[in-house]
């Protein structure tokens, strides 16, 4: 890492502090966000309690702290719905009692109509086993009879 990234990431770090996740309300519906949850193998429901069921339609990037280490997962965005947390690429839902502990804005919200979308792939999958092997399931498309021209 650079310097110029380096100060790069403690200005996004200034502008977006992590918050608590009790303090996520309503109103940041479809935002998008990043997410801190915390596993500890000892006492796995020790966070539950933190979660509250007013965060729905919000993206977030999943980052995991084991054991008191905090690992960053990636780049996986995630938002909430009334059914849950959602994970947009590639599309599944989060375990329903995650224990969230933190979360922190990015400032971006997520249209409605792409939530439905990957809630939709979520619950049927983007794969198939065909013949024994995996392949990609083709796009739903409109089935309609057309008579011959």
């Amino acid at each position: 890492m650079t310097i110029a990234e380096r100060q790069a990431r403690e200005a996004y770090d200034r502008e977006h502090p992590w918050r608590h996740i009790s303090t996520f309300t309503e109103d940041m519906f479809g935002m998008i966000c990043e997410l801190r949850l915390s596993y500890d193998r000892e006492h796995p429901w020790r966070h539950i309690s933190t979660f509250t069921e007013d965060m729905f339609g919000m993206i977030c990037e999943l980052r995991l702290s084991y054991q008191g280490m905090a690992t960053d997962q990636g780049h996986r965005r995630f938002f909430r719905t009334n059914d849950g947390w959602y994970q947009i690429e590639p599309p599944e839902e989060l375990w329903r009692y995650a224990p969230i502990i933190e979360w922190r804005p990015t400032g971006t919200r997520l249209a409605e109509h792409r939530q439905r979308s990957v809630i939709r792939r979520a619950e049927y999958g983007t794969h198939e086993y065909r013949g024994g092997r995996l392949y990609r399931k083709p796009k739903s498309y409109k089935l309609y009879w057309r008579a011959d021209d």
